[in-house]
C-alpha cells in the first residue's frame, strides 16, 4: 500500500477510486490505441452506383405514396397515372439510349451494371 506522500500509478480503469482528477490523462493513455483496424475503402463508381440504387428505392416509394393519395382524393384516375408512368418509362429508355450512343456503348450500358 502506498504511503500518503507517494501516489499510486495511474491505471486506465474507472471502477476503482484513484488519487487523480477525473479528467487526468497519463502519458501511457494512447499506447494501446489502434487506428483504423477494419477500414474498407470504396471507389467512386461503386459509391455512386449504390447511392443511385438507394435513391431509386426512395423515389419509387414516394411515387407510390403520391399516386395512392391522388387516387384516394380522386384527383387523378388510375388510367392517367398509368399513362404518365408509361411516358416517363419510354422517356427514360430514350435518354439511356442517347447517353449510351454518345459514349459509344451498346444500349444496355447503364442498365446491367
Amino acid at each position: 500500500m502506498a504511503t500518503p506522500s507517494e501516489k499510486q500509478p495511474w491505471r486506465k480503469i474507472l471502477y476503482e477510486p484513484q488519487p487523480y482528477p477525473d479528467n487526468y490523462v497519463d502519458s501511457s493513455f494512447l499506447e494501446e490505441l489502434k487506428k483504423n483496424l477494419h477500414v474498407q475503402t470504396y471507389d467512386k463508381k461503386t459509391l455512386m452506383f449504390e447511392a443511385a440504387n438507394l435513391s431509386q428505392q426512395i423515389n419509387s416509394i414516394s411515387m407510390f405514396v403520391t399516386m395512392y393519395f391522388y387516387m384516394e382524393d380522386q384527383t387523378a384516375s388510375p388510367q392517367t397515372l398509368w399513362c404518365v408512368a408509361f411516358v416517363a418509362t419510354i422517356a427514360g429508355y430514350l435518354l439511356n439510349l442517347a447517353i449510351c450512343r454518345q459514349q459509344g456503348a451498346n444500349f444496355s450500358c447503364n442498365l446491367c451494371e
